[in-house]
């Protein structure tokens, strides 16, 4: 069944066709792999089902004239003359239809590609979505954005070639399924026996000439065009572009040679034994060499190969390559290359990209230890500025560790005296408070060194550190306007800077604009964003911020209330960070997987996702101070743990948390945070007049339309007012917080009803429809008002789940701090109120 996936239509256009009594019949032409021969034989299988007499035949066996009604035939290109006279006289009218496959670039015999009557149907590969919803089927569940990008870079959308490499990376444990999602590893792909018997078959007819050009075109990539004809020769080398298996491609104002297919790469290069590697690698080294390194980018690539061939190269191009791999995110590249530069031509600008790429890997005790070296042994403060913003960086970002990284700044200052450079490391130490557990220390901090203009700091990369924080910071301390002002502000310098920084992608810099987009309430926006930052990491490569930009495209669902999606970025998060061993974004997706899965009953996956959240503690010390760092967005890391309580219909201590994590974020003045925070104990029916007061506080500054809305709320929940209920409903749509908006139409529905007025109620569930609609599957307290539960107290609601759950009054009583009696007196209310006379009635009626 998986192999017809992206089929549908190419199977309806087949069978409309076999219908049709003008046809003589169908040929599936298409690639290698592609799907032709599975289709054929599902159309076959559908007209047998329908009732037509079928066959299958060869070159060597046709059926007699009207036995059958439809014959399939494979490899259609393969008759010669005479079979095709006869097949053609054994056609309907008089005799039976043809369903036939034939490959793509093979030529059908003239008898029958002269028929007018005979349907042509051109298989292509899958696209990107079509290759996601095979990979689905493939593996019973979905994949993360970075494979799905991989494998369908490599494959192409070709199904038979997806299924094979999908079979030995799951046999050889690179394909993983981590957290909730399959997650492939770094690294060469494994491939199969079968793929690689079906890849050099189609490459084997080119004699060794041949095998030299594709086996080199896997090693060095595009080759110039003289090359590729000296190594193949003129004539081989037009009969491999005629075959489909290699293509000339414009490179700058000459032609080159590539391989047609990225697979045909991955299945060459494992096939190559190191000493033909050399032989192979060290040939076109003289070649490139020969022609005078005319262009740019020879001197890098040349070292690059002696690497590969050698194990080592000239320092000076050794580190040109160097940088554009660090500039295009290949960081894995980065180590190869650097390594291979003795220690005598390192500089502290190279030790930089070689701590960032040990970090991005995963690596970051090895950075520090590294950096933390070089500072110990340099006398010159502009490298130990360098160093110690790399240090900090892969500290604070890789490590999740922002006490080490304050450390490490404290360190870096007690060598540098220069003031222009100590506001440098001033900015450093804002930037970490910011986005760790001071954030309105951090951003005071930011606001007085880190100037508009980045040529007035003395160091651009922690500039553009400084800049992200002072953003997020901005943000999280409440005023998401300013933040989102710098977070562009840092983005555009980003990307005038971005060749001569170490932050090697600005679209890790616009994540910044993410998180700022979102804490504002401009879901829609912060979303768009989001998506296309994870597209362009994805596609440049670079690994490092893949995990923030999942975490913060899963916030962005989360405050939407699209529990699902949300869930499905919170895994996706979770899995890369672990394969990069970045604890702390690990932690917080595990926090937010926790709740979503929570909120969406399933509490099986929620309390997995807790149990490995409390497994990964992000501890550390702030440099001076006594009392333990609360983080990066404090109070939040409890949300899994309230809204598991919710779901198992715990309301009293899931309010409970909640209220203690609004305190310790208010604490710290992670001030969206508490507001965050405050509006989840409002709709879990513990809202006091402090609650509301306070987050209309938290929304007096302004500018923040998802503040506003909440504290919105929380006044109309307090006074039961349906028609402002119903206005706030309209202001979280707004700002794209459906299933806030669900629910506040609930409510006022639900306040209708009590006051008898069911028009008003049923016009009120009517405009909460909309929004829930966009929720599938949430199952929260106030969205359960919008059903049968309307009529319900929140005691009555809290009561009612438990006994749901199949508990005795005894134990719900113990839980809630009540008498076994009112726990019965109020059960006996609802079951009125609700038209059921059981506790095994309860959870078909509360429904959600």
């Amino acid at each position: 069944m998986s192999a017809l996936v992206g089929r549908e239509r190419d199977l309806a256009e087949l069978a409309a066709t076999l219908a049709d009594p003008r046809r003589q019949g169908i040929v599936v032409t298409g690639p290698a792999g592609v799907g032709k021969s599975r289709l054929a034989e599902e159309g076959l299988r559908r007209a047998a089902a329908a009732g037509m007499s079928t066959a299958r035949a060869t070159v060597d066996a046709l059926p007699a004239a009207g036995s059958v009604q439809l014959v399939l035939i494979d490899d259609l290109h393969l008759f010669d003359a005479a079979t095709a006279r006869t097949l053609r006289a054994a056609l309907a009218p008089d005799g039976f239809r043809l369903l036939a496959t034939a490959r793509t670039g093979g030529r059908l015999p003239a008898e029958l590609a002269a028929l007018p009557s005979l349907r042509r149907l051109e298989l292509s590969e899958l696209d990107r979505s079509e290759t996601e919803r095979l990979l689905h089927a493939l593996l019973d569940g979905p994949v993360s954005r970075p494979t799905l990008t991989r494998l369908y870079r490599v494959t192409l959308g070709n199904p038979l070639f997806l299924r094979e490499l999908v079979a030995g990376c799951r046999r050889s444990g690179a394909l993983r399924w981590v957290g909730e999602v399959w997650h492939l590893a770094e690294g060469e792909l494994p491939v199969t026996e079968r793929l690689a018997e079906l890849v050099c078959s189609l490459l084997a007819a080119f004699g060794d000439a041949g095998t030299d050009l594709l086996d080199l075109l896997a090693l060095c990539g595009p080759l110039p065009e003289a090359d590729a004809a000296r190594i193949a020769g003129p004539a081989a080398l037009e009969a491999m572009a005629a075959a489909g298996l290699v293509h000339l491609v414009v490179a700058g104002r000459r032609f080159a040679v590539t391989m047609s297919h990225p697979l045909y790469g991955e299945v060459l290069r494992t096939r190559i034994g190191p000493l033909r590697r050399r032989m192979l690698l060290l040939g076109q080294i003289q070649r490139t060499q020969a022609h005078g390194l005319r262009r740019r980018d020879d001197p890098p690539r040349i070292a690059a190969w002696q690497v590969a061939a050698a194990g080592t190269a000239e320092p000076a191009p050794l580190i040109e390559a160097a940088s554009r791999a660090h500039q295009a995110g290949d960081h894995r590249l980065v180590l190869t290359l650097l390594r291979a530069v003795p220690a005598a031509a390192h500089t502290a600008t190279t030790r930089g990209m070689l701590g960032l790429a040990l970090a991005d890997v995963g690596e970051w005790e090895e950075t520090d230890a590294l950096l933390a070296g070089m500072l110990a042994e340099t006398r010159d403060e502009p490298a130990a500025l360098l160093l110690t913003v790399g240090r900090v960086a892969s500290l604070l970002w890789a490590a999740g560790r922002p006490d080490l990284a304050l450390a490490a700044n404290d360190e870096g200052r007690a060598r540098i005296a220069t003031p222009a450079l100590v506001r440098v490391l001033r900015v450093n130490e804002g930037g970490v408070r910011a986005v760790s557990g001071d954030p309105a220390g951090g951003v005071r901090g930011l606001t007085e060194d880190l100037p508009w203009d980045h040529e007035r700091l003395a160091d651009a990369n922690a500039w553009l550190y400084g800049g992200i924080a002072l953003g997020m910071g901005l943000a999280v301390a409440g005023d998401g306007q300013q933040g989102i002002h710098w977070a562009e502000h840092a983005y555009e310098t980003h990307c005038r800077l971005h060749r001569t920084v170490l932050l090697s992608n600005p679209a890790a810099t616009r994540l910044s604009l993410v998180f700022a987009l979102a804490e504002c309430g401009r879901l829609a926006a912060a979303r768009a964003a989001g998506e296309a930052c994870v597209e362009d990491l994805v596609a440049s490569g670079t690994t490092a911020p893949r995990a923030w930009a999942a975490f913060y495209l899963g916030r962005v669902e989360w405050l939407a209330g699209h529990l699902r999606d949300a869930r499905r970025w919170y895994a996706e998060s979770v899995a890369v960070a672990r394969s990069q061993r970045h604890v702390l974004v690990e932690r917080l997706a595990l926090v937010g997987l926790a709740a979503a899965a929570s909120a969406l009953g399933e509490t099986a996956g929620a309390a997995e996702a807790r149990d490995h959240a409390a497994a990964r503690p992000v501890s550390g010390v702030l440099a001076g101070e006594d009392r333990l760092m609360s983080g990066f967005l404090a109070g939040e890391e409890r949300l899994g743990e309230a809204w598991s309580h919710a779901a198992r219909g715990h309301i009293g201590p899931a309010r409970a948390v909640l209220r203690e994590a609004a305190a310790r974020a208010r604490d710290t003045g992670h001030h969206t945070s508490e507001g965050l925070l405050l509006t989840d104990v409002v709709r879990l029916g513990g809202g006091r007049r402090e609650d509301a007061d306070r987050l209309a506080e938290l929304a007096a500054g302004g500018g923040n339309e998802l503040a506003t809305a909440r504290a919105g709320l929380a006044a109309a929940l307090l006074t039961r007012d349906a028609e402002r209920l119903m206005a706030v409903a309209d202001a979280f749509e707004a700002t794209g917080a459906d299933l806030l908006a669900a629910e506040s139409a609930a409510v006022a529905a639900a306040v209708h009803d009590r006051a008898g007025r069911r028009s008003r109620a049923s016009a009120a569930r009517f405009r909460a429809a909309a929004p829930a609609s966009r929720c599938p599957g949430a199952r929260t307290p106030l969205l359960a008002l919008a059903g049968g539960t309307a009529r319900l107290t929140p005691r009555e609601w809290e009561i009612a789940v438990l006994a749901s759950t199949g508990r005795a009054s005894k134990d719900i009583a113990a839980a809630l701090g009540l008498s076994a009696r009112t726990v019965d007196n109020s059960l006996r209310n609802t079951f009125a109120k609700l038209g059921v006379s059981t506790r095994r009635d309860l959870r078909e009626a509360l429904g959600p």
